[in-house]
């Protein structure tokens, strides 16, 4: 009997000394496995970086700015063209997908659009009671998607510039971006819900909205390169990642000390990269979840980030409300 006894003491010992070993869970924030290098700062933006995209190429990088926009070299930083037709905030800029387009939105109500390579007007069009907040070209660029400040999302035929369609939300439109197969259109909104339209069955929405009583903006979107999962910056610091056909949440990102609002994928779709309020960008491997890089960026908020074919970070920053001051945008690459 004693014997007996000893016996199960010992394996009770065993069993609890190897769970104590299996179980122990490293304290304090996750480490990177990698690391990001800043190539170049510019620091003559006039107003906040809110939007910035790389060309199709990655040869240059498009930023806004107050009442302008900035076409820049991508290995430089240097001034290429500097486009001036707006008078207020710029919010959002995209390249059509030949790259010989540049589309800009405002504050002042004007959508323009740019030839990049002359920087010349190749057209205007003016809202006259809300304004165009976000804009995107559909893939193979016979579609432009403007998101307005109240809450509706207008298709443009690029060839006319006639309204294909307009579609309703429920507030104002952040950020739009067409998926890379067409089909889908999504909008990200001030309250939180995102809309995804299916425009192969006549538009018809899907709304991807999380249950939460905090604020939740939903302030940017980027599409994963096989047009199947949307990722979206939150304002409640994280970034989660969608399955737009399910409906259904599939990750979720988090380690911001503040709101999220630049989100981009790398070109493979391993990467995905967020930043935002307490200027800090942050890299992650999508698949694993695991944190690969971060990196903290001095003095404003960044609004913007995008990346580039070669795998280039581009961010954008400054102050919301300071339309006179110098912004900054910084080009990093990845290092593993």
């Amino acid at each position: 009997m004693n014997r007996s006894i000893s016996l199960l003491a010992a394996i009770f010992f065993v069993f609890l000394f190897t769970a104590c070993q299996t179980t122990e869970v490293p304290s304090g924030p996750p480490r990177p496995t990698g690391s990001v290098s800043e190539t170049v700062t510019v620091d003559d933006n006039i107003g906040p970086v809110f939007s910035l995209e790389w060309s199709p190429r990655g040869d240059v990088i498009a930023s806004a700015g107050y009442a302008e926009v900035r076409i820049r070299d991508g290995q430089s930083g240097a001034l290429v063209h500097l486009l001036q037709g707006h008078s207020d905030y710029v919010w959002g800029v995209a390249w059509s997908p030949q790259g010989d387009r540049l589309a800009s939105v405002s504050q002042d109500g004007r959508l323009i659009i740019w030839n990049p390579r002359t920087g010349g007007e190749l057209k205007r069009i003016t809202w006259e009671e809300d304004w165009p907040f976000s804009v995107d070209w559909s893939p193979d660029g016979t579609l432009l998607a403007v998101g307005t400040e109240g809450a509706r999302a207008v298709v443009f035929d690029t060839e006319t510039w006639e309204e294909e369609t307009v579609l309703s939300g429920s507030s104002s439109m952040i950020d739009i971006e067409w998926a890379g197969s067409g089909s889908y259109l999504a909008a990200a909104q001030w309250d939180g819900q995102v809309l995804v339209w299916n425009k192969d069955e006549g538009y018809e929405p899907k709304l991807l909205d999380i249950d939460s009583t905090r604020r939740h903006d939903a302030n940017g979107l980027a599409w994963s390169p096989n047009g199947k999962t949307l990722a979206v910056a939150y304002q409640d610091r994280s970034i989660r990642l969608w399955n737009v056909e399910t409906g259904e949440m599939e990750r979720r990102f988090t380690g911001f000390g503040g709101w999220v609002r630049g989100v981009a994928w790398s070109s493979n779709g391993k990467m995905i990269a967020g930043a935002g309020e307490r200027f800090t960008l942050r890299v992650w491997a999508v698949k694993k979840g695991t944190l690969i890089a971060k990196q903290r960026i001095p003095r404003d908020s960044i609004w913007s980030l995008s990346w580039s074919p070669q795998e280039m970070l581009a961010v954008g920053s400054g102050i919301y409300t300071d339309s006179s001051s110098n912004s900054h945008m910084r080009l990093f690459t990845l290092e593993n």
